[in-house]
Protein backbone atom coordinates (compact mmCIF):
# COMPACT_ATOMS: atom_id res chain seq x y z
CA UNK A 1 0.00 0.00 0.00
CA UNK A 2 1.47 3.49 -0.69
CA UNK A 3 2.34 5.26 2.51
CA UNK A 4 0.14 8.32 1.45
CA UNK A 5 -2.55 5.87 1.04
CA UNK A 6 -1.90 4.31 4.71
CA UNK A 7 -1.69 7.48 6.29
CA UNK A 8 -5.26 8.58 4.93
CA UNK A 9 -6.90 5.36 6.25
CA UNK A 10 -4.78 5.80 9.57
CA UNK A 11 -6.44 8.87 9.93
CA UNK A 12 -9.92 8.12 8.91
CA UNK A 13 -9.53 5.12 11.60
CA UNK A 14 -8.22 7.07 14.65
CA UNK A 15 -11.28 9.26 13.23
CA UNK A 16 -13.93 6.36 13.19
CA UNK A 17 -11.91 5.04 16.81
CA UNK A 18 -12.50 8.54 18.19
CA UNK A 19 -16.43 9.32 17.28
CA UNK A 20 -17.10 5.49 18.34
CA UNK A 21 -16.27 6.38 21.45
CA UNK A 22 -17.39 10.09 21.67
CA UNK A 23 -14.51 11.91 21.33
CA UNK A 24 -14.41 15.01 18.44
CA UNK A 25 -12.00 14.77 15.95
CA UNK A 26 -9.48 17.31 16.74
CA UNK A 27 -9.35 19.84 13.41
CA UNK A 28 -5.58 20.93 14.57
CA UNK A 29 -4.87 16.74 13.68
CA UNK A 30 -5.80 18.15 10.23
CA UNK A 31 -2.80 21.14 9.99
CA UNK A 32 -0.49 18.37 11.58
CA UNK A 33 -1.29 15.62 8.88
CA UNK A 34 -1.16 18.41 5.93
CA UNK A 35 2.50 20.27 7.07
CA UNK A 36 4.04 16.88 7.60
CA UNK A 37 3.18 14.71 5.17
CA UNK A 38 3.37 16.31 1.19
CA UNK A 39 1.80 14.38 -1.61
CA UNK A 40 4.62 11.93 -2.11
CA UNK A 41 3.54 10.86 1.44
CA UNK A 42 6.95 11.22 2.77
CA UNK A 43 7.58 13.62 5.88
CA UNK A 44 7.93 16.63 4.98
CA UNK A 45 7.14 20.38 6.60
CA UNK A 46 4.34 21.97 3.88
CA UNK A 47 4.08 25.68 3.10
CA UNK A 48 1.56 27.42 4.98
CA UNK A 49 -1.94 26.51 4.08
CA UNK A 50 -4.62 28.61 2.48
CA UNK A 51 -7.59 29.27 4.56
CA UNK A 52 -10.96 28.73 3.52
CA UNK A 53 -13.55 31.63 4.38
CA UNK A 54 -16.13 31.31 6.25
CA UNK A 55 -19.41 31.19 3.57
CA UNK A 56 -21.26 34.26 3.83
CA UNK A 57 -23.75 34.83 0.85
CA UNK A 58 -22.58 38.45 0.15
CA UNK A 59 -18.64 36.78 -0.41
CA UNK A 60 -20.49 33.72 -2.58
CA UNK A 61 -22.44 35.98 -4.55
CA UNK A 62 -19.50 38.46 -5.63
CA UNK A 63 -17.18 35.57 -6.41
CA UNK A 64 -19.78 34.22 -8.73
CA UNK A 65 -20.45 38.18 -10.06
CA UNK A 66 -16.48 38.19 -10.71
CA UNK A 67 -16.81 35.04 -12.72
CA UNK A 68 -13.93 33.50 -10.29
CA UNK A 69 -13.82 29.18 -9.56
CA UNK A 70 -15.52 28.62 -6.61
CA UNK A 71 -15.10 25.93 -3.94
CA UNK A 72 -17.67 25.47 -1.36
CA UNK A 73 -16.45 22.81 1.04
CA UNK A 74 -19.52 21.58 3.78
CA UNK A 75 -17.74 19.56 6.66
CA UNK A 76 -18.43 19.20 10.34
CA UNK A 77 -15.24 18.90 13.03
CA UNK A 78 -16.27 15.14 14.17
CA UNK A 79 -16.64 13.94 10.38
CA UNK A 80 -13.58 11.50 9.93
CA UNK A 81 -13.89 11.84 6.02
CA UNK A 82 -13.44 15.28 6.21
CA UNK A 83 -10.54 15.08 8.47
CA UNK A 84 -8.80 12.86 5.38
CA UNK A 85 -10.27 15.47 2.91
CA UNK A 86 -9.03 18.44 4.36
CA UNK A 87 -5.31 17.72 3.96
CA UNK A 88 -6.05 16.69 0.27
CA UNK A 89 -7.61 19.94 -0.53
CA UNK A 90 -4.93 21.53 1.38
CA UNK A 91 -2.37 20.58 -0.84
CA UNK A 92 -4.28 20.93 -3.71
CA UNK A 93 -5.14 24.36 -3.35
CA UNK A 94 -1.92 25.60 -2.60
CA UNK A 95 -1.09 24.55 -5.95
CA UNK A 96 0.10 27.39 -8.72
CA UNK A 97 -2.81 26.40 -11.02
CA UNK A 98 -5.63 27.00 -8.07
CA UNK A 99 -4.16 30.52 -6.62
CA UNK A 100 -7.39 32.42 -7.85
CA UNK A 101 -9.81 29.45 -6.44
CA UNK A 102 -11.90 31.05 -3.70
CA UNK A 103 -12.56 29.01 -0.85
CA UNK A 104 -16.15 29.06 1.36
CA UNK A 105 -16.68 26.46 4.39
CA UNK A 106 -19.54 25.79 5.13
CA UNK A 107 -20.03 23.97 9.25
CA UNK A 108 -22.64 20.98 8.66
CA UNK A 109 -23.81 21.40 12.35
CA UNK A 110 -24.22 24.85 12.89
CA UNK A 111 -25.24 26.56 9.35
CA UNK A 112 -28.14 24.14 8.67
CA UNK A 113 -30.12 26.80 6.28
CA UNK A 114 -26.69 27.41 4.09
CA UNK A 115 -26.29 23.34 3.51
CA UNK A 116 -29.98 23.20 2.18
CA UNK A 117 -29.54 25.85 0.48
CA UNK A 118 -26.89 24.24 -1.60
CA UNK A 119 -28.73 21.19 -1.84
CA UNK A 120 -26.47 19.08 0.38
CA UNK A 121 -27.69 16.00 2.52
CA UNK A 122 -24.05 15.22 4.40
CA UNK A 123 -21.10 16.77 5.70
CA UNK A 124 -18.06 16.17 3.46
CA UNK A 125 -19.71 17.63 0.25
CA UNK A 126 -17.72 19.58 -1.95
CA UNK A 127 -19.19 21.71 -4.85
CA UNK A 128 -17.47 24.34 -7.65
CA UNK A 129 -18.98 26.36 -9.10
CA UNK A 130 -18.19 29.35 -12.32
CA UNK A 131 -19.72 32.20 -11.69
CA UNK A 132 -23.52 30.82 -11.35
CA UNK A 133 -23.17 27.86 -12.23
CA UNK A 134 -22.67 25.02 -10.55
CA UNK A 135 -20.28 22.49 -12.27
CA UNK A 136 -19.76 19.53 -10.05
CA UNK A 137 -20.02 17.80 -6.87
CA UNK A 138 -18.35 15.19 -4.47
CA UNK A 139 -19.70 13.39 -1.46
CA UNK A 140 -17.58 11.51 1.00
CA UNK A 141 -14.92 11.03 -1.88
CA UNK A 142 -10.75 11.34 -0.67
CA UNK A 143 -9.27 10.57 -3.58
CA UNK A 144 -6.73 13.08 -4.47
CA UNK A 145 -7.31 12.09 -8.53
CA UNK A 146 -11.59 12.82 -7.72
CA UNK A 147 -10.96 15.93 -6.21
CA UNK A 148 -8.14 17.72 -8.20
CA UNK A 149 -10.50 16.31 -11.22
CA UNK A 150 -13.34 18.26 -9.85
CA UNK A 151 -11.89 21.40 -8.79
CA UNK A 152 -10.20 21.59 -12.62
CA UNK A 153 -14.00 21.77 -13.51
CA UNK A 154 -14.74 25.43 -12.03
CA UNK A 155 -12.52 26.39 -14.65
CA UNK A 156 -14.53 25.51 -17.30
CA UNK A 157 -16.15 28.37 -19.01
CA UNK A 158 -19.85 29.40 -17.86
CA UNK A 159 -22.28 29.31 -20.23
Amino acid sequence: MHSSRFFDAFLLAVGLAFGAIGISWNPSWDRLAAGLWNSHGSAAWAAAERSFTPFTSDAFAAAQRRGQPVLVYISASWCPTCSVQRPVLNELVESPEFNDLQLFQIDFDTQKNLVRAMGAQLQSTLIVFRGTQEKGRLVGDTDRDAIKALIEKAYQQAK
